[in-house]
């Protein structure tokens, strides 16, 4: 998705070297509620990777996700509260 915006993979490798972005997630430590996710999205239809990103938001206390995705602005943290996104 990156590919349309001039930089964009850049940019985006960049902030993940300097530690801005954090990638680091375990599937097996959340395995449950990442199927929770995809299950109640399963008309959307969320993703493995999107259901894997809003568990990452519901456990980092302070994240923002960075999306070029719509269905970001649909899905819920914590099964009410909205994603804090950065997005054009």
């Amino acid at each position: 998705m990156l590919a349309r915006y001039p930089a964009g993979n850049r940019r985006l490798n960049q902030l993940v070297s300097s530690g801005k972005i954090d990638l680091s997630f375990s599937y097996a430590d959340h395995a449950v509620e990442v199927h929770r996710l995809m299950e109640k999205y399963e008309n959307v239809p969320m993703s493995f990777a999107d259901a894997c990103v809003v568990r990452l938001a519901e456990v980092q206390r302070r994240s923002r996700v960075l999306t070029l995705d719509g269905d970001f602005r649909i899905y819920r943290k914590h099964r009410n509260r909205p994603l804090d996104l950065i997005s054009p």
